[in-house]
């Protein structure tokens, strides 16, 4: 995450928050597939939803309560226009995308002309839980966490106290 990002949370903007490189080792939304395939044992985005469901279930119920609104988004990969947005190299280097305003600054009576979203990137997730050894699971909870987080403007310390909670 740019230092820019840190400081000034910016209105109607997808702010990239974790991605390989810089990811530390550690009622229910709408969750959607963005890509409809075959569902087989070995498919990420079946995996990763039903990971992303369990793990947004364990948050905690007033977290829940002002997420309810966030939807969770698995797809295979970024597309081009928000890799490019987020000056990202390759459709590995990010794995999660929050798109929205964050509560704190929304306006008393505003209405979204879209939901916020929490996009979760199968291929990307997958990889990296392959090549850190981290479990799939640990990996999947700590994007959506961070993600949701900004829903909240909520700092990298915040995130991580909430990610502790739920294990």
């Amino acid at each position: 995450m740019a230092a820019r990002d840190r400081i000034t949370p910016r209105r109607n903007r997808a702010i990239p928050v974790v991605t390989p490189q810089n990811r530390p080792r550690q009622g229910a939304p709408a969750v959607e597939r963005a890509v409809e395939r075959t569902a087989g044992t070995d498919d990420p985005d079946e995996k990763i939803l039903a990971i992303a469901e369990r793990c947004y279930a364990a948050l905690p119920a007033e977290f829940r309560r002002y997420a309810d609104n966030v939807v969770i988004t698995i797809q295979d990969f970024p597309d081009a226009d928000t890799l490019a947005r987020m000056g990202c190299t390759t459709r590995w280097d990010l794995l999660g995308l929050y798109s929205g305003i964050a509560v704190g600054e929304k306006e008393a009576g505003y209405v979204a002309p879209t939901p916020d979203r929490v996009f979760l990137y199968a291929r990307p997730i997958a990889a990296y839980a392959k090549d850190t050894g981290e479990r799939l699971a640990d990996v999947v909870r700590h994007v959506l966490i961070h993600e949701i987080g900004h829903h909240f403007g909520l700092s990298d310390a915040d995130m991580e106290r909430i990610e502790a909670a739920c294990r």
